[in-house]
C-alpha cells in the first residue's frame, strides 16, 4: 500500500458500538454465580480496560479464564443487546468513501463481534476485523508491519485510556472518543492526540491530516 494512504483503527465498545449495558448485565450474572456482589456502572467505567481483574477491581475472586468463559456464555443472553451509536455507519462509509481504510481491533470476543457488525450493516466496510485481542498495541504493530503502514497517516480511535495508552505505544495517532466507558477528563489524562464528542470528529482530524514532521 501507498505510505500517503490513510488507516482507521477503532476499538468496538464505545467507539461504535454501545453495548454498556449489555456488558454490565452479563458480568454482573458471572459475579453472582461466585457469590459477589452486583457493581453498578459507575463502577464498571471506572474499572473498565481491566475488567478480568476481578479481584483487585472488584473484590470477586475467579480466574481470568473462568470470568472470560463464563462471560461469553452470559452476553448473548443478555436482555438488552448492544445498539449502534448514532450516525457512526454515515462516518464509516464517508470515510471509506475517501479512500481510508478501515479497521476494527477490539477486546470483545469474536463471535459477538460479527454479528453486532451483521446486524449493523457495516462489516464490509473493513479491511481487517479482529475481536479477541490480548495486547492492542502489539496487533497495531504488526498491523503496520503486514500493509507497510506510515505511523503518521495510522489513527486509532478508543474510548478508554487503556486504548489511549495502547495506540501511543504503537506510535500512531491517537483518538479519544467520549462516547464510551471514559470520560472526557479521564481520557485527557492519557494525553491523546486528539479528543472528539462522537466518531463524526475523526472525519476532519483524517482528511486535513498532515504527517508530523
Amino acid at each position: 500500500m501507498s505510505l500517503e494512504e490513510k488507516i482507521l483503527i477503532c476499538d468496538w465498545s464505545g467507539v461504535v458500538s454501545d453495548d454498556r449495558e449489555t456488558v454490565l448485565w452479563a458480568i454482573n450474572q458471572v459475579f453472582q454465580e461466585v457469590g459477589g456482589g452486583p457493581i453498578t456502572m459507575n463502577k464498571l467505567c471506572d474499572s473498565y480496560g481491566n475488567v478480568s481483574d476481578t479481584k483487585k477491581n472488584f473484590g470477586v475472586d475467579i480466574t481470568v479464564e473462568r470470568f472470560w468463559e463464563r462471560y461469553k456464555f452470559f452476553i448473548p443472553k443478555a436482555p438488552k443487546q448492544p445498539v449502534m451509536i448514532h450516525g457512526v455507519d454515515v462516518v464509516l462509509r464517508r470515510l471509506a468513501s475517501n479512500n481510508v481504510r478501515l479497521a476494527v481491533f477490539s477486546a470483545h470476543p469474536q463471535v459477538e463481534l460479527d454479528k453486532e457488525a451483521q446486524r449493523y450493516g457495516v462489516r464490509d466496510l473493513f479491511y481487517v476485523f479482529e475481536g479477541s485481542i490480548k495486547n492492542k498495541t502489539d496487533r497495531i504493530k504488526a498491523f503496520m508491519q503486514e500493509i507497510s503502514a506510515s505511523r503518521d497517516n495510522t489513527f486509532y480511535a478508543g474510548d478508554t485510556t487503556v486504548d489511549i495508552v495502547a495506540g501511543r505505544a504503537a506510535g500512531v495517532v491517537t483518538i479519544g472518543v467520549t462516547t464510551g466507558y471514559h470520560t472526557r477528563a479521564r481520557l485527557e489524562s492519557a494525553k491523546p492526540d486528539h479528543i472528539i464528542e462522537t466518531l463524526e470528529g475523526v472525519v476532519p482530524i483524517i482528511l486535513n491530516h498532515s504527517p508530523r514532521l
